[in-house]
């Protein structure tokens, strides 16, 4: 199994699985300092057995520390702003990356772009002990909605999930070195 960390969260893939850490691509930081705003996602994965490509986002509340860090990102509709930007930002640069990258990450780049469907999760721990510092956990519903909307020509039904709340549809497990408060 593929271990991937990303802040606090560790994600497991199968060995079959095929997955970049997408945003540490030394052609995407590149990119990114000559196109000032552009996002990436955090990993894109590919699987033998399925028919799609996974771009996936990770965002660890509980490792916000105060009020002021959070204030940036907590409402719903920056979270859906930011997330959707990431999606497209990372499609456009996968497609520069099919030909510019080094050749490991270009065939990484064609194989993902190749996929009949590209299929946007967005993995988000909140804060339990402050939920009106971030979305509590009762709002990723909402969030899943806005991003149903905003993303329906790339992923009609984007994953919104969390360890407390997983989805059966993806192929891999989280994990955390921090406790996870109301997880069942």
């Amino acid at each position: 199994m593929a271990d991937f960390k990303e802040r606090n969260l560790t994600f497991y893939f199968p060995d079959e699985a095929s997955v970049e850490k997408f945003d540490g691509w030394v052609f995407v930081k590149n990119f990114q300092n000559q196109h000032q705003g552009t996002k990436a996602v955090d990993l894109i994965a590919l699987h033998p057995e399925h028919e799609s490509c996974w771009l996936i986002e990770a965002t660890d509340y509980r490792i916000f520390a105060n009020q002021r860090a959070i204030d940036k990102v907590n409402k719903p509709s920056v979270l859906v702003d930011e997330f959707e930007k990431k999606i497209k930002d990372s499609l456009v640069l996968l497609d520069a990356a099919k030909v510019n990258a080094p050749q490991a990450q270009q065939l990484f780049a064609q194989d993902v772009l190749a996929k009949a469907q590209k299929r946007a999760v967005f993995h988000i721990e909140p804060h339990i002990k402050t939920p009106n510092l971030c979305p509590a956990p009762e709002h990723l519903a909402d969030i899943k909605s806005a991003l149903k909307q905003r993303l329906r020509d790339i992923d009609r039904n984007p994953i919104v999930m969390s360890m407390a709340r997983p989805s059966k549809q993806v192929f891999w497990l989280v994990t955390s070195d921090e406790p996870i408060e109301g997880a069942q």
